[in-house]
């Protein structure tokens, strides 16, 4: 149970999202533009990003997987044995450095792009969903990015047919698909 205060802080993510972000409430048709709500940065705005925010995005996304590929030895290695990985000559301290810096990056570019909540949903739970599927790394690389794919296009196909916005749509399927991992990972316990 949530105490009291992030009970209301969780339901007000929920409410503004979802509810007062819908879409089709006849404000549009009198020719007015419907006032910015305060979801407005927490699942992003489509008008908001321009084509030099997606040519940045981009960028950083291949400067970023280039980095962890560069790295990819060294850094698997110092993940799984920090001190097999020390004596063997790993800096521990600039890899998690490294990790580090590129999960900030990609934070503050995917926030711009998709807002604070959509940013950490897409973060957070295809991973968290993988981890309850399997308890092998390349399973759970293979559960968290097929979690994500299926989350993001059944999000946008939600979004199309209610007519809510693309960003809770997305956070409320994700949502569904880990609590699906974690009642399938209940059963395969049992």
């Amino acid at each position: 149970n949530l105490p009291a205060r992030e009970a209301k802080a969780v339901g007000q993510v929920v409410g503004d999202g979802v509810g007062a972000e819908r879409t089709g409430d006849g404000a549009e048709a009198c020719g007015d533009a419907p006032p910015p709500g305060m979801g407005d940065g927490r699942f992003g705005s489509r008008t908001s990003v321009g084509w030099i925010d997606a040519v940045i995005a981009w960028a950083v996304c291949v400067v970023s997987l280039g980095v962890l590929a560069w790295l990819r030895r060294p850094m698997l290695f110092a993940t799984f044995d920090e001190s097999a990985a020390e004596a063997f000559g790993v800096r521990i301290g600039r890899m998690q450095t490294v990790l580090l810096v590129a999960l900030a990056v990609a934070v503050v570019v995917t926030m711009q792009l998709a807002g604070v909540v959509l940013a950490t949903a897409m973060l957070v739970l295809p991973g968290a969903a993988g981890l309850r599927l399997s308890d092998r790394l390349g399973l759970v690389v293979v559960w968290s990015v097929v979690i994500a794919l299926a989350g993001t296009l059944a999000g946008l196909m939600v979004s199309v047919e209610t007519g809510w916005q693309t960003g809770p749509s997305v956070v409320l399927t994700l949502v569904a698909l880990y609590a699906g991992a974690c009642g399938a990972a209940r059963l395969r316990t049992r």
